[in-house]
């Protein structure tokens, strides 16, 4: 009797009445106010109203409400339309300018307000709405990675030989810098349910620290459980979002699962690329349940966790696919990388569907975050940090 679309606009109804519940709630209190003066409501209350007076407010009102309503139900009617359309995004919401050499990582704080960047020798606090530097934080070596840490009070990264890099935000003072590692660091993640940092490094070692243990003036190591799982290097680790356990991806086409157990680790490889490809990036898709991984040669794989089996491959990009970023709905999913192409994709059924297309010109881009109200932040080689705001694009 009902097709499927009639359902997928009732579905989409129901989603973008609760989407624009703001401005239904706008309408309604001016409603209201056009139908009552607020000097005559005791007149009203005493039944004493002359309803020709009212006849202006009631038209503007009964105007008001049918433009919303056509307004609401053309906006659904649309999207049901354009749903599996692929949509063009050319022109970034903002672009943040400050720093001299290519951009390595991007993270957030704990609100969202600012954004930290990190570079040759230098990670950059930036203020999101005032699109301006709010600290500038200093090293002798470039950095891989950084993060803030749980309080937002200051700033952890790896880099260079190895080393660990801890600041002070407020006074952008430096606390410490030493080796960690035994070579070169880009994989940095750190677990809110364990509260613990785990680095990877191109000596194929990952370390498990937590960041009350760091402190110059200990002679003891830092480290809490170090061990040494590939042949080649970490590129990237990913904390599970609900079980204490991590996934790291190394350059000789492996992932490596490790379980943490009462401050012991234990760790398996858990796949290997099926071409024997280099994976440069993994994420756990925010249920626990699955992972994303890309690799060298542009391909994307949706992996599921409980039956260790791929259930997903595509072709993303042309080339090494240098960066990726989930949403925190897990809906959708983004790739970047040498073929200065970023493309969002519409996770649906254990499926990925191409959603939104942005041209990067000459930027090969290097690092993706989604944030909690999905805008889509890039950075790369060109120096600059873009902000994408995509949310009109999804649905």
């Amino acid at each position: 009797m009902f097709n499927n679309n009639f359902f997928k606009f009732i579905n989409y109804l129901i989603f973008h009445f609760f989407r624009y519940l703001k401005e239904i709630i706008l309408a309604l209190i001016l409603t209201i106010t056009f139908l009552f003066d607020i000097s005559d409501i005791n007149d009203f209350l005493k039944n004493n109203i002359k309803f020709f007076e009212y006849i202006p407010e009631i038209t503007l009102s009964l105007i008001f409400s049918i433009f919303f309503l056509v307004y609401f139900l053309t906006k659904t009617i649309s999207i049901v339309i354009n749903q599996d359309k692929l949509f063009l995004l050319k022109k970034p919401s903002k672009i943040f300018y400050g720093h001299t050499f290519k951009i390595n990582s991007l993270s957030f704080d704990s609100s969202e307000k600012y954004i930290l960047s990190s570079s040759d020798s230098i990670s950059i606090i930036w203020d999101i709405k005032n699109q301006e530097i709010f600290k500038e934080l200093r090293s002798n070596n470039w950095i891989g990675n950084a993060l803030f840490t749980k309080d937002n009070k200051q700033v952890i990264a790896v880099g260079k030989n190895g080393n660990l890099i801890l600041w002070d935000i407020e006074n952008s003072n430096k606390i410490l810098e030493k080796p960690i590692h035994k070579n070169h660091c880009r994989a940095l993640d750190y677990s809110k349910k364990l509260d613990i940092y785990c680095s990877g490094s191109k000596d194929g070692s990952y370390l498990l620290f937590h960041k009350d243990n760091i402190n110059e003036k200990i002679s003891k190591p830092i480290i809490n459980i170090k061990f040494k799982i590939s042949e080649g290097e970490i590129r990237k680790i990913s904390f599970s979002p609900n079980r204490n356990e991590f996934l790291a991806c190394d350059s000789k086409g492996n992932i490596h699962k490790i379980i943490i157990i009462n401050g012991l680790s234990y760790g398996k490889i858990l796949m290997s690329h099926p071409e024997k490809r280099s994976i440069l990036n993994i994420k756990y898709h925010p249920s626990g349940q699955s992972c994303v991984f890309v690799d060298y040669i542009g391909n994307t794989f949706f992996y599921n966790l409980c039956t260790e089996e791929i259930i997903y491959k595509m072709k993303a990009n042309n080339g090494p696919i240098m960066a990726c970023a989930i949403s925190s709905n897990g809906n959708y999913f983004a790739t970047a990388g040498q073929d200065r192409k970023i493309i969002v994709w519409k996770i649906n059924k254990n499926r990925f569907r191409k959603h939104i297309e942005i041209n990067v010109r000459d930027n090969r881009v290097t690092s993706l975050i989604f944030s909690k109200n999905n805008k889509l932040y890039s950075a790369g080689d060109d120096k600059k940090i873009y902000e994408w705001d995509i949310n009109k694009f999804l649905f």
